[in-house]
Order: structure tokens, then sequence, then C-alpha cells
């Protein structure tokens, strides 16, 4: 136990041999409690104070042998709560535990963990800001692989490639000849994709030549077109069938309107408004039990008064005005899609094209229509009349039937071309791979060094953020430290046998210096107040994390090194 303390045994520093100290001995060999070593400067108080240090369990820079014995000369072993017992005053206290630096006009005293989590920080902004600069630097380097004019960037190449293919005598004009197209085929990011695990065997000028010699006997073939194998669509029968003469008097129709309440009549003006929808919205939220609050008014909603708005709401809209507009609803059509690009060479597809849009315009006409309708049931429109699209369903009807006669004699011309233009489509894509091989190899180069600049910028970030998280954890640390200022304020007090001589201020999560109630520089804290700070921080850092008045009632086993060390001025 620590009461069982005698001597402290060391070696090492100014000790060049084992010496022990009978530092809590008295002269007739019993325990004392305290113990006062004077000596010259140099002569090892200081390695006493470091000794004790080592014994608490510190990392200390001196190489010193220590032990503490008994009056027998026996080892006293601590335990783990003994050794967080013993505190150490010194040089190394002061500076570990107190930093002063400037704040505008006056200083800042840091004590204890705020001074470590201080240099910390420090350390960590230091190391964030380089992990900017090297997000700065990875951000440009992978910028210059983003830029499609930049040679180092992938889509450099892949522009390059799509020139080549787009090119008048390139892939896309060839294969348009072979497919009979207007227009050169489409060229994607993706199309060369097609030609780069080919493995042509001829030279790509053996290739234009085989290519154009295939041409010339695809032209001499009869009618040199491919065979159409989809079926000509027709037009469903929903289409045929509908009730023009209805749907005109349903939007004529005139619903009167029921004898309202002055809210009633607030609610049938959102009606006429063509807002149906919004009050069956607001139905539906006023019926569902978990509501009690209301989105629109921003009030509280009893069960009753709930009822009685759903009840004012259903009186507008009567079972009647649902009805109408259950059936004016049924009424609206979707448009007509029918796939025509198959027969895009037959001579009637642009005429069914043409009168399927006529008919799409009517039907879309018509919905607005209908949706007028809908959206405000009470009011009849009289003026207007929806289209009647039978007749253009009729022509369609009629035009998709002659469609079908001329695929029909297509596919009677369509000679033996299929297998020519098969073997040119082949040829063209072996002369592709020619065309597109040494920018496809350039650019899997760049890929490869792109994805490497994405990770190094990547890595450079989480770095970077993970800095970021420190810093804050480390100033939410610092700011979380409540230091006891009144208890070292009161030791201010005593030493310097003053109020107001130096007092420590908290401001916001910091602490100011006062002296005499004014803010004082830190060029003009001298090193003895600092001192004398250091040592009040000293006995106050004994009570963390317990009670002031009972702080004292454990066993310690305190050393104090130089205690009155550069500030005698203040005591005499």
């Amino acid at each position: 136990m620590l009461k069982d303390i005698s001597s402290v045994k060391l070696q090492g520093a100014k000790f060049s041999s084992i010496t022990v100290l009978p530092i809590l001995n008295s002269s007739d060999g019993k325990y004392t409690k305290i113990s006062l070593i004077y000596g010259r400067n140099g002569s090892g108080k200081s390695t006493i104070a470091k000794a004790f240090r080592k014994i608490k369990g510190e990392a200390i820079t001196a190489s010193i042998i220590t032990d503490v014995t008994n009056t027998t000369k026996q080892s006293v072993a601590l335990s783990d709560t003994e050794r967080t017992s013993i505190f150490v005053f010194d040089e190394d206290f002061v500076t570990d535990n107190v930093r002063i630096e400037g704040s505008g006009l006056g200083s800042i005293v840091m004590f204890g963990e705020q001074v470590n989590l201080t240099s910390q920080i420090e350390q960590v902004e230091s190391e964030l800001k380089k992990a900017e600069n090297v997000v700065k630097s990875k951000f440009t380097t992978l910028k210059e692989y983003q830029t499609d004019t930049n040679p180092k960037a992938p889509s450099f190449y892949i522009k390059k490639i799509r020139k080549v293919l787009q090119h008048n005598d390139g892939w896309a004009a060839r294969d348009s000849k072979v497919k009979g197209l207007r227009r050169n085929s489409s060229v994607t990011d993706e199309t060369y994709k097609k030609f780069v695990t080919l493995t042509p065997e001829k030279s790509r000028d053996e290739l234009v030549i085989a290519f154009d010699s295939k041409m010339k006997e695809l032209k001499l073939a009869e009618n040199g077109m491919s065979k159409i194998v989809e079926i000509v669509p027709s037009v469903p029968d929903v289409y045929k069938h509908y009730s023009i003469t209805l749907a005109n008097e349903l939007i004529k129709k005139k619903i009167e309107k029921p004898e309202l309440s002055e809210r009633e009549k607030y609610l049938l003006s959102l009606v006429m408004a063509g807002k149906t929808d919004a009050l069956q919205t607001r139905i539906n939220n006023l019926n569902d039990r978990e509501t009690t609050f209301c989105p629109y008014c921003l009030q509280d909603l009893t069960t009753e008064y709930k009822a009685n708005l759903v009840m004012r709401i259903q009186k507008v809209l009567t079972d009647e005005v649902k009805h109408h507009q259950s059936q004016l609803q049924k009424l609206k059509q979707t448009k007509l899609i029918l796939e025509l690009s198959p027969f895009s060479i037959l001579p009637s597809c642009q005429t069914c094209i043409d009168l399927m849009t006529k008919i799409n315009d009517n039907i879309v006409a018509n919905n607005t229509l209908l949706q007028r309708k809908i959206e405000n049931p009470y009011t009849p429109i009289i003026d207007e009349e929806l289209s009647d699209i039978i007749e253009a369903i009729k022509s369609l009807d009629k035009a998709l039937k002659k469609l079908a006669e001329e695929k029909k004699a297509h596919n009677n011309k369509v000679t033996k071309t299929k297998p020519i233009e098969d073997a040119l489509i082949v040829i063209n894509n072996q002369i592709a791979h020619h065309d597109v091989i040494d920018f496809v190899k350039r650019l899997d180069i760049q890929k490869k060094e792109m994805t490497t600049a994405q990770k190094a910028y990547n890595d450079a970030v989480s770095y970077r953020d993970e800095k970021k998280k420190t810093l804050e954890d480390l100033n939410g640390r610092r700011k979380s430290i409540d230091i006891a200022v009144d208890i070292i304020n009161n030791g201010l007090k005593y030493i310097l046998f003053a109020e107001d001589r130096l007092t420590i201020e908290r401001d916001g999560d910091s602490y100011k210096l006062l002296s005499n109630g004014h803010p004082v520089l830190p060029k003009d804290v001298s090193v003895g107040e600092r001192n004398i700070i250091g040592l009040c921080y000293f006995f106050t850092s004994i009570m963390t994390g317990k009670n002031k008045d009972t702080a004292y009632n454990n066993e310690y086993l305190i050393i104090i090194d130089d205690p009155i060390s550069s500030y005698e001025y203040y005591l005499f």
C-alpha cells in the first residue's frame, strides 16, 4: 500500500549507482507522511520526481531503474489503483498540462487533456491541409482522364473510334448500303465492341476489295431485299366500337347542384374549379384513423370533426356525380400504338403512320375534353364535341390490309439475297476491326490509367474525410472538457494573496486569463505566473471525477518538484 512506502531505490541520470533514499522514513525508523528534500540545482531532485513518474506507470525519456521499499527494505507491490493515486508536479507537468495562447487581445489557457488534444488537433490540421492538397492534385490528374479533348482520356479515343466508324467511307456507311437504309447506320460508344474480338485473316485492303465485289453481286440479285417475317398488326376492336354519341351526351349533361351551406359552397367551388381529385384525396386522408392533424389548415382533428367534414364533402360529391365521373373516365382512351417499323420499306407504311398519328391526336383531344367534365361535373360543355375517330379507324384498317398485301408481294419477290447480305456484314465488321483496333488498344491503356487515377483520388478523399472526422471528434472532445475554474481561482488567490491578481474565466468553450480583471497578452505572462497556474491546476486535477468536499479523504502520494521555482517574487 502507499502508506507502506518508506524509501525509493533508483539508479540512472544523476545517480550513477543504486541509491536508496529514505524519503518517507523518520529518524526513529517509522513512517512519515511528509518529506522535504533540499538540494542544489543539478543534484538530482528532478530525477526523483521522474522516478516516481516511472513508478506511476508513465513513459519517461530518462533511463532510470527505480523501485519503492518499506522500512524492512522489501519492495512494495502497488496495485493499478494505487499507481493512479500517485501525482507528480514538476516542469514536465506544467509543460504537458498548461498552455497559454493568444486570442485577439487576450490569452487563452488550456489545461490537462485540452493541451494534449490541442497538440493532436494541430497535428491533424496539418495533416488535413496536406490531405486537401493531395486531393486537389489527384483531382487535377483525374480531370485529365475525364476531358475528352485530352489524349489521356478514354473518351478521347471513344470519339476517335466513333469518328472512324461514322466516316462517309466507314463502317456505318457500308452497313447502310448493305441493308438498303437511307441514312448511315447509327454508331454508339459501344458499337466498336462488336469488332474488337474478331480475328480477320485478310488485310484491310483485301477485305475492301472483297466487300466491293460482294456488293456488285448483291446489286445483280433481283430485288436485293430481306424477307419481312413480322405480322402486320391490326386495330384492336375497342377502337372500332367506341360510342362517340354517348360521350357527347355525357359532356353536355347537366347535374343539378345540391342545396349547400356556406362551407359546402366553398367545397363546391373547388369542384367548379376542377379540383374534384383534391377533394377525394382529402376524404381519403380524413377516413384514415391515424390522421389526427390536418395538413391543410394545421389544426388538430377530432373523430367527430373528421366525420362531419367527410359528410360535407360527400354531400358535394354526390353518388350521381361519382357515377357521372366514372362513366366519363371509362370513355377515355389510350393512344393507339402499332409497331410498324419492320414495314418501313413498303409504300403503305407511311400512310398507316399518318392515320395512326391523326387518330391519336383526336384521342388526346377527346381525353382532354372528358377530363374537363370529370374535374367540373356540374358544368356542361355545350359549345364543343368529341371528334369521331371511327372513319379514321376504318381508313387505317384498310391501309393495314393493303400493307399486308404489299408485304406478301415483297416477300414473293425476295431472292437469295440474305446470304449475300450476311457475308457483306461479316466483311464490313472485319474492315471495321482494322480501322479501330489501334485506337482500342490505346483506349484500354487509358482506361487502366484512369482506374488507377480514380482509385488514387478516392483514396485521397477517404483519407481527407478520415482526417476531417478525426478533427471533428478531437474538437468535440476538447469542447466537452470542463475545468473547475473556481478551485483554480481559489488557489491563485491563496498563493498570490490577492483577489484578482490572476483569474481564469470561462468564455464559451475556452478559458481566458485575466490580470486584475483585464485580459493579459501571452507575452506578458511570466514563467512564474505560468508555474503558479500549473500548480493550482495540479491540485485541481487530483480532484478530477471526485466530490470536492471528500476528494482528499483518499490516500495519495504527492511529489512536488520545485513548487516555488521562478515565482519567489510573488511570495516575498
